[in-house]
Parts: structure tokens; C-alpha cells; sequence
């Protein structure tokens, strides 16, 4: 997991371009909590050695936890990791 984020960090550090980047929380079974969007939001930042990204979203809805991971991407929003 994480490694297209792992290679578009490499991409800036060595061309010094920053490009536009969207990534996406996969929210598997055990992953219902909003901590959890921002724990999986952060995560994608430091393999990407960035502290933001432009666009952050859920790969798939779980209709158990829907309501906390909208919760969870307006905490990575009101954070600063999304633009």
C-alpha cells in the first residue's frame, strides 16, 4: 500500500516540481472511525514527504461508518492535510 504515494514523493524531490495529487482512504472493515481517515490522511502525507495534499477521498463508502468518515475529511480539511 502507499506506493504510487512513495514514487510521487520521489518525483518532487528529485525534478523539484510539485504536481497536483489526489489520494483516497481505503475504508476496510476495521478502519470505522473518523481517527482513522486522518491517521490513514497523514500517513499518505509522510510517504509523499508532504504536509498537504489537494484533494483527499474515501475509495469505497461503508454503510456502517459512512457519517464518521465524512467526519474524518472534514478533520483532515480543518487540519491543514487537504486543500
Amino acid at each position: 500500500l502507499g506506493r504510487s504515494e512513495m514514487l510521487i514523493g520521489d518525483f518532487e524531490r528529485r525534478s523539484g516540481k510539485r504536481v497536483k495529487v489526489a489520494s483516497k482512504f481505503a475504508a476496510l472493515p476495521w478502519k470505522t472511525r473518523r481517527e482513522d481517515v486522518v491517521q490513514a490522511c497523514e500517513a499518505s502525507l509522510r510517504r509523499m514527504g508532504r504536509s498537504s495534499m489537494e484533494l483527499y477521498q474515501i475509495h469505497f463508502p461503508n454503510a456502517w461508518a459512512n457519517e464518521a468518515y465524512w467526519d474524518g475529511l472534514g478533520d483532515c480539511y480543518e487540519r491543514g492535510l487537504v486543500q
